[in-house]
């Protein structure tokens, strides 16, 4: 288990909230190491939240969908949950499974 000192040096003060409301798995946070909340963005007529999260590295699949989950489930009064990410470097490998689940979406 991480311990709240630990986490609080690696990520955003805001961000380590928001995991806290949402209830987050500790396991998944040292995926956020040294992210940051950029914005949340609220559409208050279509009920709409976006939040766009700079990380390091692009997250593993299963993460960003752990944690869309987590926001769509929290915020379920809200009709569309949206989480972007913007990470500092790529690994293609990683986008292989985003497309793979893009398509799996789709059909």
């Amino acid at each position: 288990m991480i311990k709240e000192g630990m986490i609080s040096s690696m990520m955003q003060e805001k961000l380590l909230k928001l995991f806290k409301e949402i209830e987050l798995d500790d396991n998944l946070l040292t995926y956020f190491k040294n992210a940051s909340i950029e914005k949340i963005i609220v559409y208050d007529q279509s009920k709409q939240l976006d939040f766009i999260i700079n990380t390091e590295e692009i997250l593993p699949i299963d993460v960003y969908n752990n944690v869309l989950y987590k926001l769509i489930s929290y915020f379920s009064t809200i009709e569309l949950v949206r989480l972007f990410i913007n990470p500092k470097t790529i690994d293609n490998n990683l986008i292989e499974s985003y497309f793979l689940n893009i398509l799996k979406t789709i059909c």
